[in-house]
């Protein structure tokens, strides 16, 4: 019984390190439960427990950013993960590829794409717009808006379509007469 218990533990955390290689840019904490709980493959309180493991063994590493733990697998665990990958099972593997496949520019984009608003007081929203490379931002926009509904909408549409928003803002600032 004990056996069969630390190999399940084994694959539950190589399968932590097969997503965070796949992926290939650092997940926040978020991401990575919503990969595995869309995918039915660990709850959430042992892939917590998995997650810290893997960082405390210094298979997974962590970074800050803006308040943030973004975490991404070390060079120690690309060794480990080419050691046994292959005790995934390839149902798992492939359902986590397709995952990977269908997901991954979504979930790049959100790291690329910041849109958030905040009340300032009754009748003024500030509205919070960037598009990053890395740490650096290609445009950053501060609006104040008069309603809740007008700021979640600026912010939808900024997730939905920042890099053509982006466009027109600088064709018309070029081509202004």
């Amino acid at each position: 019984m004990f056996e069969k218990s630390s190999n399940e533990l084994a694959i539950n955390k190589l399968y932590i390190l097969y997503i965070l290689s796949k992926m290939e840019i650092p997940l926040s904490n978020s991401q990575i439960i919503n990969i595995f709980m869309e995918n039915d493959i660990l709850d959430y309180f042992s892939l917590q427990q998995y997650l810290h493991e893997l960082k405390d063994a210094n298979l997974v590493s962590s970074i800050e950013e803006e308040g943030h733990s973004l975490f991404s697998i070390s060079p120690k665990g690309i060794t480990a993960l080419k050691y046994f990958e292959n005790r995934i099972p390839s149902g798992t593997k492939d359902s986590l590829d397709v995952y990977v496949f269908e997901n991954r520019e979504n979930i790049l984009r959100d790291r690329e794409v910041k849109a958030e608003f905040k009340k300032i007081k009754d009748g003024e929203f500030d509205v919070k717009l960037q598009i990053l490379d890395g740490k650096i931002p290609y445009i950053n926009i501060d609006l104040k808006v008069p309603t809740n509904k007008t700021a979640k909408t600026i912010c939808d549409n900024w997730k939905e379509d920042a890099s053509n928003i982006y466009s027109s803002i600088i064709e018309s600032l070029i081509n202004h007469s």
